[in-house]
């Protein structure tokens, strides 16, 4: 019986709209990237802007490919405007908070693996190793060699979740998301067209079906 062949990045994700793609992954690492007055650091961490973080975390992960890859997710304290006191984590747009709710399936239950400070800690990271999750990633524009640009959603998802609920999440979401440029798609193919030369034979050859893929899945 013939063996079912996979188009190219198939294996490596699923495609759930244009220009989104969601990976399969098993979390290896998280570390914590956060400024917390609990937490010693030479010099703050800070975003490219110089911001320094206040909750963020680096999530190293192994997919289907046995490529390992590492996403971050970022968020904010909750703090007494007098005293300056950290009293929680903000919830919006938090999506370290995000994160671990979909692991453990309940906020009270992360909740309950923070510390009394608000920090982070093994108690919270440890039961998350080996746990599968889908990382979302959308197209952001095309880099300067033709293939596309993609940023990382902060929402993630069990492995069990159906592709068609992750799909309906990423319709809600995305209409308001005006980094997600689905034109890239078209630009990417357009710049290919414009490439190709008319010597078609192999990796020329418009009628092979390994050349059919919509663009490069890379981040």
């Amino acid at each position: 019986m013939p063996i079912p062949l996979q188009e190219e990045g198939e294996f490596n994700s699923t495609k759930i709209a244009k220009g989104v793609y969601a990976s399969l992954g098993t979390i290896t690492k998280i570390t914590n990237l956060s400024n917390h007055p609990s937490i010693t650091r030479e010099t703050p961490n800070c975003r490219n802007d110089g911001t320094p973080y206040e909750l963020c975390i680096e999530v190293e992960y192994e997919r289907e490919d046995g490529k390992k890859w590492n996403s971050r997710f970022w968020g904010e304290y909750d703090t007494d405007q007098v005293t300056g006191r950290i009293k929680g984590w903000k919830p919006f747009r938090n999506g370290v908070q995000k994160f671990f709710t979909v692991m453990y399936g309940s906020k009270d239950e992360v909740g309950q693996r923070i510390e009394d400070d608000a920090s982070m800690g093994e108690t919270l990271f440890a039961p998350c190793i080996g746990k599968k999750f889908y990382r979302v990633s959308y197209i952001n524009g095309v880099k300067d060699d033709g293939k596309g640009k993609y940023k990382d959603w902060d929402q993630v998802f069990l492995e069990n979740v159906p592709i068609e609920e992750i799909q309906t999440a990423w319709a809600i979401a995305s209409v308001n998301y005006k980094s997600y440029v689905p034109d890239a798609v078209d630009e990417i193919a357009r710049l290919k067209d414009e490439n190709a030369t008319d010597f078609n034979y192999g990796a020329n050859d418009n009628t092979n079906p390994t050349n059919t893929d919509e663009e490069e899945f890379e981040l």
